[in-house]
């Protein structure tokens, strides 16, 4: 909606591009669906407007869960590791207000990174999803 955000698609436009200091999207997901262990530099506010959402932050050991219900809101610190799931059946929304007017480069889990790498998927140099066989294809000579 605002801003380049968190997106790894190499085509995603937002509406708004124009600096604001910050980003703003929305997470849709259905029911056991959301977003996978990742952590980044920026600040971010996550407010749920429908469905219950569990937020796993500083996963291992460590790992608090903080359940979201509607219009709860939950400030998350750079650099915690975290994951969105959506609790509720049908579908929820999750809105995700990051810090910064660039696009913030995610560090994924290393079980989420081996298990997109076992789907064929990986990122790019420049942090955009891509197929591992186009990438691979375009590395071969070096």
């Amino acid at each position: 909606m605002i801003g380049y955000g968190t997106s790894e698609d190499r085509r995603a436009v937002p509406r708004l591009h124009e600096p604001h200091g910050f980003s703003l999207a929305w997470l849709r997901a259905g029911a056991g669906e959301g977003v996978l262990t990742h952590r980044h530099t920026a600040t971010q506010v996550v407010t749920a407007r429908t469905g219950r959402w569990a937020v796993h932050l500083n996963t291992g050991a460590d790992e608090q869960v903080v359940e979201l219900g509607r219009l709860d809101t939950l400030s998350v610190p750079p650099g915690a590791w975290r994951s969105f799931t959506q609790l509720d059946d049908g579908e929820g929304e999750l809105l995700v207000v990051t810090g910064g007017d660039g696009r913030v480069q995610l560090d994924w889990a290393p079980e989420v990174v081996s298990a997109a790498r076992r789907g064929g998927r990986v990122l790019d140099p420049n942090g955009y999803l891509a197929p591992a066989a186009v990438l691979a294809a375009a590395t071969d000579d070096d």
